[in-house]
């Protein structure tokens, strides 16, 4: 707790504005956000029910929406105990995180998952807002994530390509978290948790409503942990050398965040912050293994704004702008060839600004047209790498002003041909400077022959538009590692998904896609040289597979969810291998009330294949299961949890980046949380 203690006297956070409108039509994440989501009190068809906003930009059922989509409720976080949203997002069938003890877990599904990219072909959003970097295309999922989960009132996790509303990013997927507000809380609330590994957290947050409709929600957390004392790397076993292979006491981890909202009628103003500082225990990049200065520091800051007004003749208007700032820092101890100690640094400073205009109307219940513009300003990089030691400077010191534009245009349109048949067609424009233009087209034909079954066709395209980091990449004056031409990656996607609804409590799906990906950008060695690395556009990359699930649930009683994934993945014409896909994944949970709703019990196991790491070495198959029982013994005002994580202590391994190839995971470890609302 000293070490919490600290790290808050280090950061103070200032943020506000009160801005009052006239009267507009409300928010739009105000009037979809927040759907009941006592999720034992729902039956499975309220469940299937819940509409959905991301996957057309509009409210709409689950049914209905052209894509596969699965929405996890805060009462589903709560019973299951997620300490972050990269387990949320590992529970989520057909998905899998990945782990290198580094700064972020990588994010991947249907057969791709990256140990170079960071979850960069998703879009991830937080009440509209996009929060990918442009400078290194990051997804944050652990303690990076700028929210606390007690604040998310529902995550919308949409597969398939996306680009046709979004832009860059959307290519497997769209995550779209949705907050609570201030009349959710109203009034104080806090949480504290403790368990394994030193690891301790703390929260704060009020809400209030006042009676003319205004909202304001304000809260702040302290995260910290000592990290697993006890990591091993086959790569530094070396007992010749002094080294057993273990990273002892090297894997702390402190970080903050706040959160604040004002809303009122059609306007918010949303602000948020996250500071993050995360020893590197894997001795990467040739780093001295087992030194405890080599650490990331990451801070990211936003501010969004939002207005949502009916016009005449009913044509919505929404109307977005935001600003963004991420900085990072990283040190890596490493020793010249005569044994000398120094230090690799690395100091990148980024903002960016992006607005966005949409108008959309419904024409009748049959029609709806939705059509926007966006753009999108890296104004300001700064970038420095640089040799340090004992206080002096050596070699050159680099300095990049990286800076790019882009803007985006789009259109859907969505009609009923008949009460059985929804068609859904969407295009988008963008242009970027820097490699100029994509085009994207979606369509979607949803068939519903009867109340309980649904049938749904699917196509579309997607791009990635090539970071900073992946563009401009230097070591020092070399500028060899230089690639400013990088096209964007491409995805044509074909999907078909029948959703069966058996019985009033019994559910199923399957899904059958093909993925064909093309420009692929990998981090890859010159060829005549290992020691010169650039970012290079491959050949292309075919994924087939199947996605299949069933669940079952009655109001108040037992409910629980059994999925499979498989994905063949196979790269053409190219010599790399495709690291870090598992042809299977296997995810089971279970939700048993014990004797009410108040009190559950649940359990969940997931099952990932072997993998390639990026030397072309398998890891092993694992199942791990977690354990949370919850407890709510006064009405709404206290809750209680206890989870148990990797239950069985299952020794398993994740691909990485670079050497070490393989990285540890953490045993099997509990935590305690207690929340109060006054």
């Amino acid at each position: 707790m000293t070490q919490l203690k600290k790290y808050a006297r280090k950061h103070l956070y200032l943020g506000l504005i009160t801005v009052v409108l006239g009267p507009g039509a409300p928010s739009v994440f105000a009037e979809i956000g927040h759907a009941h989501s006592d999720y034992l009190s729902m039956g499975l068809a309220q469940l299937m029910d819940i509409p959905v906003y991301a996957a057309s930009k509009h409210k709409q059922s689950t049914r209905e929406a052209p894509s596969s989509v699965t929405i996890v409720t805060r009462d589903e976080i709560q019973r299951y105990g997620y300490r972050n949203l990269g387990e949320l997002l590992q529970a989520v069938p057909g998905f899998y995180v990945s782990q290198n003890r580094g700064s972020t877990g990588f994010v991947g599904t249907r057969g791709i998952n990256r140990t170079t990219d960071y979850g960069a072909r998703f879009l991830l959003q937080v009440d509209g807002h996009r929060m990918t970097d442009p400078v290194y295309g990051g997804l944050p999922n652990q303690q990076d994530f700028p929210l606390d989960l007690d604040l998310i009132e529902r995550v919308e996790i949409v597969r398939g390509p996306g680009s046709s509303l979004y832009g860059s990013n959307a290519v497997f997927g769209i995550i779209n978290v949705v907050t609570r507000r201030g009349s959710d809380i109203k009034g104080a609330e806090t949480s504290f948790s403790t368990g394994s590994l030193s690891t301790n957290s703390a929260r704060l947050s009020y809400g209030i409503e006042s009676k003319g409709g205004a909202e304001i929600l304000f809260s702040g957390t302290l995260y910290g942990s000592s990290g697993n004392g006890d990591l091993y790397f086959a790569e530094f076993d070396h007992p010749a050398g002094g080294r057993d292979g273990y990273a002892r006491n090297i894997d702390a981890d402190h970080a903050g965040s706040l959160f604040g909202r004002v809303s009122y009628k059609g306007f918010s103003l949303t602000t948020g912050y996250a500071d993050r500082e995360k020893q590197i225990p894997s001795g990467r990049f040739n780093a001295i293994f087992g030194d405890p200065t080599d650490t990331n520091w990451e801070k990211r800051t936003y501010t969004a704004a939002e207005y949502s007004h009916t016009l005449p003749a009913d044509w919505e208007l929404l109307a977005r702008a935001s600003f963004d700032r991420y900085r990072y820092k990283g040190n890596i101890p490493m020793l010249t060839q005569q044994g000398e100690p120094f230090d690799y640094k690395t100091d990148i400073d980024a903002r960016w600004l992006r607005g966005e205009l949409q108008a959309s109307r419904t024409f009748s219940k049959h029609h709806r047209l939705t059509m926007g513009g966006e753009y999108h300003s890296v104004y300001d990089v700064n970038a420095h790498l640089y040799y340090a030691a004992q206080g002096f400077f050596y070699g050159d010191r680099y300095k990049t002003d990286a800076r790019f534009a882009s803007f985006g245009l789009y259109i859907q349109d969505e009609f009923r041909v008949s009460d059985e048949i929804l068609i859904s067609m969407g295009l988008r424009l963008d242009n970027y400077d820097t490699f100029g233009e994509s085009i994207n087209p979606r369509l979607g034909v949803i068939y519903s022959p009867w109340k309980q079954t649904t049938f749904k066709l699917l196509y579309g395209t997607a791009f990635r538009a090539p970071v900073l980091s992946e563009m401009f990449y230097q070591k020092l004056d070399d500028e060899r590692n230089i690639n400013p031409f990088l096209e964007p990656e491409k995805i044509t996607s074909y999907e078909g998904i029948w959703e069966q609804r058996l019985t009033p409590w019994l559910q199923t799906s399957l899904s059958l896609y093909w993925n064909e990906i093309r420009d692929i950008i990998e981090f890859s060695p010159e060829a005549d040289t290992i020691t010169t690395y650039y970012h290079a556009n491959m050949g292309e990359t075919n994924v087939n597979g199947v996605e299949a699930a069933i669940q079952a649930g009655k109001d108040q009683g037992i409910r629980g969810r059994l999925s499979y994934a498989y994905a063949n993945v196979e790269v053409e014409n190219t010599g790399c291998a495709t690291d870090n896909s598992p042809k299977h994944l296997i995810k089971g949970k279970l939700l048993i009330p014990l004797g009410s709703e108040r009190y559950t019990a649940a359990l969940e196991a997931h099952y990932v294949s072997s993998r390639y790491d990026v030397r072309g070495e398998k890891t092993g198959d694992y199942w791990i299961a977690n354990l949370n029982l919850f407890a709510q013994p006064l009405s709404d005002q206290l809750d209680l949890s206890f989870g148990v994580y990797n239950l069985f202590d299952e020794q398993y391994f994740d691909p990485a980046s670079s050497l070490p190839f393989q990285t540890e995971q953490d045993g099997r470890t509990v935590r305690f949380k207690l929340s109060y609302r006054f």
